[in-house]
């Protein structure tokens, strides 16, 4: 049994790996193969967890002008004049006045990017979740059944209500309202959840459609969490999107030294802290 290092909370969770590991360099995660199966196939241990229920074969980027593990701020290099228009969109909808809290905004956003199969995307916002208040374990509990989950009935109404809208939109009907309602949910709140799971269902699409989905971001937990609490939801000037050294300090004082060194070692290998993104300005090959 081989061991591999794969994009997770620390520059990587270990994975045991039954079947040959490519060379990497250090550090670096390895494109090797994973299958949905339990127990025989994988191992996967991260401080912010990397579910199980994700696991599949690993797909990279397969555009030339992409490196392997392409993140959001690169793929969208590749369409500057749409992106110029998308921090106006996500940091109004992610910001704005709503009964939904952020936690609970990053959890509807998290929520719907795993049951959509956007490896990217989950691990970018659960630890985001969980740093502004929701249940570590609660996203292991509704990825099995969210109507069994030891939660309270109004968040469970929420994440059912989810659900439906993400597996079965043309399945939702005014029954489905009424029982969110009825746990105290109002109509304005249903309709901002839709919205924010339409926001990150386009995200979701954009990265499956780069093959850079599979991407794992949750080792940047603690530097994204600080991002996400700053202006146009982390998408205006000097927010630490492009350099998360501008957020260093105030992730050390929210998350402690070990966690946010950790995560600047992933943000390095994903080009968070210079150099990746600025080549990919350029136009750089892989």
């Amino acid at each position: 049994m081989e061991h591999c290092r794969v994009g997770g909370y620390g520059g990587g969770a270990h994975i045991s790996c039954p079947s040959q590991v490519p060379r990497v360099a250090e550090g670096r995660p390895a494109a090797c193969c994973w299958r949905r199966a339990f127990g025989d196939v994988v191992t996967v241990v991260s401080e912010w967890p990397t579910r199980p229920y994700l696991l599949k074969e690993i797909r990279v980027a397969f555009l030339s002008s992409l490196p392997e593990e392409a993140i959001g701020p690169i793929v969208w290099k590749l369409h500057p004049e749409a992106y110029s228009a998308w921090p106006d969109l996500a940091g109004t909808v992610m910001a704005s006045e709503s009964e939904l809290t952020l936690g609970e905004k990053e959890l509807v956003g998290a929520y719907g990017s795993a049951l959509r199969g956007c490896r990217h995307c989950y691990t970018a916002h659960f630890p985001v979740a969980t740093a502004f208040g929701i249940d570590e374990q609660l996203f292991a509990d509704i990825m099995r059944d969210p109507s069994d989950a030891p939660t309270d009935a109004r968040t469970k109404a929420l994440l059912i209500f989810v659900k439906k809208h993400t597996e079965n939109p043309k399945g939702l009907s005014r029954a489905d309202i009424e029982a969110a309602r009825k746990c105290g949910w109002s109509e304005r709140a249903l309709s901002d959840a839709v919205l924010i799971n339409g926001l990150f269902s386009f995200m979701n699409i954009l990265m499956i459609g780069h093959g850079a989905d599979d991407v794992d971001v949750s080792g940047i937990g603690p530097l994204h969490a600080v991002i996400r609490g700053r202006g146009k939801y982390g998408h205006g000037e000097r927010t630490g999107r492009e350099n998360v050294l501008l957020v260093m300090w105030e992730s050390i004082r929210r998350f402690g030294v070990v966690s946010t060194l950790r995560a600047l070692r992933r943000g390095r290998q994903l080009g968070l802290v210079g150099g990746r993104t600025a080549r990919h300005d350029k136009g750089g090959q892989r």
